[in-house]
């Protein structure tokens, strides 16, 4: 025999699953924000990026020679979610846009562990 205890908890878990549903559709849905930041650095992404052969400033002598090393950099970086925080990165190159007077270093980052864009004039090495 059933009690009338599991009785209203199936009744209330009934009516609480469209609400469930809902939710879960809510956090995947286009207007998302993470996922609209991310349509937004689109066109940002495809710009064409001009490599850096010579440079005076001494921090990006020092990504370009880490670059080509293939050593991993520390440095503090103050852009981000969480500025000045100790990062491990793969320098893959240093760059340019067409339209930027900002230099910028592609990199795969340990800490994040994914690949990312770091403005060189917000990176101080360790």
């Amino acid at each position: 025999m059933t009690s009338r205890r599991n009785i209203l908890g199936l009744l209330s878990l009934t009516t609480l699953l469209p609400f469930i549903a809902k939710a879960a559709e809510d956090t995947c849905s286009p207007t998302d924000p993470i996922q609209q930041r991310s349509k937004e650095f689109e066109p940002w992404k495809n710009q064409v990026r001009y490599p850096l052969s010579e440079s005076n400033d001494s921090t990006v002598c020092r990504l370009q020679e880490s670059s080509q090393s293939n050593q991993t950099i520390a440095f503090y970086y103050y852009g981000g979610s969480s500025p000045r925080q100790l990062r491990l990165a793969s320098i893959e190159s240093v760059f340019r846009f067409t339209n930027s007077p900002h230099t910028y270093a592609s990199a795969y980052c340990h800490l994040r562990r994914e690949n990312r864009i770091f403005r060189v004039d917000k990176i101080s090495l360790a």
